[in-house]
């Protein structure tokens, strides 16, 4: 036993300050050295510097301590070999004598003679045993053996993070993420305990055999919670391990989750590069870079590390905290892009819908400030390159248009990875090599590409179109270039299928732009965090007294039948509660496999005695509810398909080792308040009264196909809400609306006749869209109102800037009808008379008349916004007619216009007519035309629409069955009906005398029908159409 006042590694005299009982020397010499290392001497002073500055108290050593060697037996353990040493003692795997499990075995270095050395071994114990989570080590108890304290510890068998990387070097970015999100899920499930790491580092991250990941050792944490027991730290005192310990921890400042963020992210770091982010020969000059400097950016062997996933690591280690991420959530979904699945390449159907929401976007956008400026201000003084005189060159405006769709395309995907439109169908675009997120540099070559080289066609096109130009397809003296313009306005969409001539499967659908520009469109992963359940804990009666079983406090008795009984009981030592399991037999109830066993889907087996008069095995007892219990109401199956997931991987591994219960029944599966679903070895408590007959597993069982009818009795009293026997659950399926890919792999459940079962198609499923989003039905409503929406805006736009030459001009309208009215009697085709002559001649007079007086202004004459009012076609004949006929008289001209308006009658006019509703009634016309009717037809013909197939929605009845063309049919009359009203209320109200509301049906029509439908797609579940026509939407 080594002097307080000498130094325990070198014994030299210590000074009255020295830190963490180390001579200056030898706390110098410290560097970065794991605590789990063995045989190093500086793995023994850190360790000792731990302990020291964590636990400043004095712990009594234990007298004639003694090294334990491979085969020594210690208590009730077989020591089998030592797997580490640390500040607070030596971690063994150890074999339990009794069943045969193995275990990780911690042994105490010191005794527990003082008060706080018993407190702080307990309190280790009790935060471990507080968390259980797949990826955290599970406590099984604590006792004291030979005076020394021990902890009983699930056992990973493939050591630790940091003895992978020291033996395989760095690893491949996307396994790296995969363990820190594995990490990330222990760390939250502690951290929902109120279990604060504060030593979170690859030493202490644990492998599992089947690879899973483990956080582990817990001896340095803190709660979170409101606790009565006293800090056993001084305040200002370092707790950790410096290279991965936040700088507040450094400080000894209060410390929160962003600390453990921190230190996540520093074994990310080493992960990626194989170092710590701070590393030093000395322990002083560790605590000085890790406090002031930043860490040297990340390199690895296996390649560039991605730009996006170096920005989430270093937020991570961030100096401030409040920089850092702030929740678990947050950090998962800024490295799940990262991880080693590769992201699914987006299909066509969703990159069309995109493109066209964004061209939806965009257009509103700039529509939008077009009307408001023109409202506001009027055409003279509204935004210059959207007035009236500005149409008369296009090509500017085309040009701007393409400068704004790049600037559109290139921020939105270079900044935030995805563009509106593709965020809707979640969507991004990355770089192929890395699933990075592509930068402004990528992503501004990409959208010139896209948007430049349809957009020269468009630029073209409007130069040919304009007036200015010589070679105006208006000029009737070149009859020849007529066809010209159709085939140029065609140019673009022509360019456009060209650019994705490369699309194939095999290069991820990639179109030539973005094989030029190195980027992909991905879908963004549909897997989601498995939903919690809401759990209240409740009271017990205490009716068992102060009575112990075995080590266990019996709280209440939980059921009783003449062959068992289940108590509850409680760890005085770990404060948790168990669940002893107790029976009449003298025979071991449960199997060494189910002694052994580590797996989630079942309950960690603590402790057990079988005896003639003491029968009884004691398991933990999770936070949770029995499934019978949440059967009042069909659940989701976004929350059932974990469950399937669990119970078949728990049954196929069961099958395999020979550990599956003697029955198999609802009420013995237990889901627990983190959402996992446990198969029991007895029955459930706190179920239903209901009796249940139980599959009874026999040898045979292995051999047939009981374990797919027990997975398919599951499935159908959670989705349909009722428990069914298993009889019936082997003659019938599931009668829920379900994904056509969920019932698709439910069918191979129940018809498979392999013992096995369809495990890793399970698992698909975890990976596929559960539901219908709001999302995906708001993205359906913007399919179908997006065209009309658009054709009403731009026809709104249209008739706010000739209205003002409408004022200005009355006479050019009257103009347009004479000119409509002279083609329709110089038909060949047509009857002729006297009549019609002298009509023919009154008509060319006025339009010469008119037409003469315009063409001494060329410009006006040839703008497109006089082209809008009179056409290209009746333009020239206009113009033929006043070049063939003499200027008339003022007499000659008042004689003709009078006729031609006793003719023709009021000109067919806007004026007089509210702009606004007639745009409104001409869209919500489009909608009905173009996207209603057809929506019908294709209701009826196809049971959906186009946009249902592209969106990869499945109109289903009520018991997941595909919904009738009727049905269908039906649902769609219901959807589109409003549409309806304005019609014939306006051919009512237009035969009244009164017509001072009749313009105000279409607004009313418009705004009806709009909030309805944003109503029903935000509506949760269901939209309205589909509650009053039966019928659920569904993923394909």
């Amino acid at each position: 036993m080594n002097d307080p006042k000498t130094c325990p590694q070198c014994g030299a005299t210590l000074p009255s300050d020295a830190p963490a009982k180390l001579c200056p020397d030898c706390l110098l010499k410290l560097g970065f050295a794991s605590d789990l290392q063995s045989g190093e001497a500086e793995s023994g002073m850190a360790s000792h510097v731990a302990e020291t500055m964590a636990h400043p108290v004095d712990l009594q050593p234990v007298s004639q301590a003694r090294t334990l060697v491979s085969g020594d037996q210690f208590g009730g353990y077989q020591i089998i070999r030592r797997l580490g040493q640390g500040g607070m003692g030596t971690v063994y795997e150890a074999q339990q004598i009794d069943n045969g499990r193995r275990v990780a075995l911690k042994v105490l270095k010191h005794s527990l003679e003082s008060p706080e050395a018993r407190r702080r071994f307990l309190r280790e114990g009790r935060l471990a045993a507080s968390v259980n989570h797949p990826n955290s080590v599970y406590v099984y108890g604590t006792e004291e053996i030979d005076n020394k304290p021990t902890i009983a510890m699930e056992l990973a068998g493939g050591g630790t993070l940091q003895q992978r990387v020291q033996h395989e070097g760095a690893l491949p970015f996307g396994e790296a993420v995969d363990i820190s999100l594995q990490l990330i899920a222990g760390l939250e499930a502690a951290h929902v305990k109120g279990v604060l790491h504060r030593d979170v580092k690859p030493a202490n991250c644990f492998l599992d055999d089947d690879g899973t990941v483990k956080i582990g050792d817990f001896g340095l944490s803190i709660s979170t919670l409101p606790r009565s027991e006293s800090q056993l730290t001084i305040d200002g005192e370092f707790i950790g391990t410096p290279a991965f310990s936040s700088p507040e921890q450094l400080r000894g400042d209060d410390l929160d989750l962003r600390s453990d963020v921190y230190a996540v992210g520093g074994t990310l770091y080493y992960l990626i590069t194989g170092r710590a982010p701070f590393d030093a020969k000395s322990m002083i000059q560790l605590l000085a870079r890790a406090l002031e400097s930043a860490p040297t950016p990340m390199s690895s062997p296996h390649g560039a590390v991605p730009d996006g996933l170096s920005r989430v690591v270093m937020r991570c280690l961030h100096k401030r905290p409040a920089a850092r991420y702030g929740t678990y959530s947050e950090l998962r979904a800024a490295l799940q892009p990262f991880r080693s699945i590769a992201p699914t390449p987006a299909t066509m159907g969703w990159r069309t819908i995109a493109a066209a929401l964004d061209i939806g976007i965009w257009s509103a956008v700039l529509w939008a400030v077009t009307l408001v400026a023109t409202l506001l201000f009027g055409t003279d003084v509204g935004i210059p390159f959207l007035d009236s005189r500005f149409v008369e060159y296009a090509a500017w405006f085309s040009l701007v248009t393409i400068l704004f769709e790049i600037a559109y395309y290139g921020i939105s995907e270079g900044i935030w990875g995805a563009s509106p439109g593709k965020a809707i169908c979640r969507l991004r675009v990355v770089n192929p090599r890395n699933g990075d997120r592509v930068g402004l540099g990528q992503a501004f070559v990409r959208a010139s590409i896209y948007i430049m080289v349809p957009g020269i066609a468009n630029l073209s096109f409007a130069v040919w179109m304009s007036p200015q130009n010589d070679y105006y397809p208006g000029n009737y003296e070149m009859p020849w270039i007529a066809p010209v313009p159709w085939i140029a306005s065609i140019s673009p969409m022509i360019l456009t299928l060209l650019l994705f001539s490369s699309v194939r499967r095999r290069n991820g659908y990639a179109g030539l732009h973005e094989l030029a520009s190195g980027t992909r469109v991905v879908q963004s992963s549909s897997e989601q965090q498995r939903p919690l359940i809401a759990i209240e804990v409740g009271s017990f009666t205490d009716s068992e007294g102060t009575s112990k079983i075995g080590p266990y406090f019996a709280l209440d008795r939980l059921y009783q039948t003449e062959s068992e009984e289940l108590v509850l009981g409680y760890d005085a030592q770990l404060l948790r509660r168990v669940w002893i399991h107790c029976t009449k037999s003298k025979d071991k109830i449960e199997s060494e496999a189910i002694q052994k066993t580590r797996r989630v889907g079942r309950l960690h087996w603590l402790n057990g005695r079988h005896t003639t008069d003491d029968c009884w095995d004691a398991f933990e007892a999770p936070l949770g509810v029995p499934l019978t219990q949440l059967l009042d109401d069909p659940l989701p199956w976004k929350q059932v398909r974990y469950w399937l997931v669990d119970i078949a991987e728990e049954l196929q591994a069961a099958r395999q080792d020979g550990s599956l219960p003697h029955s198999l029944s609802l009420d013995r599966i237990w889901i627990t308040d983190d959402g996992r679903a446990k198969l029991l070895e007895f029955v459930a408590p706190g179920g239903t009264s209901q009796p249940i007959t139980p599959f009874t597993i026999e040898a045979e069982v292995i051999e047939n196909t009981s374990l797919h009818v027990f997975l398919n009795q599951i499935a159908i009293a959670a989705l349909e809400g009722k428990i069914v026997t298993a009889d019936e659950a082997a003659r019938r399926r599931v009668s829920a609306p379900l994904p056509v890919h969920a019932r698709q792999v439910l069918e191979e459940v129940v018809s498979c006749q392999s013992p096995d079962l369809p495990v890793p198609n399970l698992h698909r499923l975890l990976q596929e869209t559960p539901l219908i989003s709001r999302t995906r039905r708001v993205g359906v409503l913007i399919g179908c109102i997006l065209f009309p929406c658009f054709a009403a805006s731009t026809l709104l736009l249209g008739l706010m800037i000739n209205q003002p030459i409408i004022d200005k001009d009355p006479e050019v309208l009257t103009l347009r009808d004479s000119l409509l009215r002279l083609q329709v009697l110089e038909n060949p085709h047509s009857t002729w008379n006297e009549e019609k002559q002298e009509e023919i001649e009154s008509l060319k007079t006025y339009v010469a008349g008119q037409t003469q007086q315009r063409l001494a202004d060329p410009d006006a004459w040839k703008s497109l916004a006089m082209r809008g009012l009179i056409p290209a076609a009746q333009q020239r004949l206009a113009e033929q007619i006043a070049s063939e006929m003499p200027p008339p008289s003022d007499q000659q001209m008042t004689a003709a216009t009078t006729q031609v308006k006793e003719l023709l009658g009021a000109p067919s006019t806007l004026i007089g007519f509210p702009v606004v509703p007639f745009a409104v009634l001409a869209g919500l016309m489009q909608l009905l035309i173009l996207i209603a009717i057809p929506s019908l037809l294709w209701a009826l013909l196809f049971r959906g629409g186009p946009l249902l197939r592209v969106f990869g929605i499945v109109i289903v009845n009520g018991d997941g069955s595909r919904a009738s063309r009727m049905r269908v049919l039906w649902r769609s009359v219901i959807s589109w009906s409003p549409l309806l009203l304005p019609f014939p209320l306006l051919w009512i109200l237009s035969n009244k005398e009164t017509t001072a509301y009749l313009w105000s049906i279409p607004i009313i029509t418009a705004a009806s029908f709009m909030i309805l439908s944003w109503v029903s797609a935000l509506i949760p579940s269901r939209g309205i159409s589909d509650r009053l026509a039966g019928t659920f939407l569904v993923p394909r």
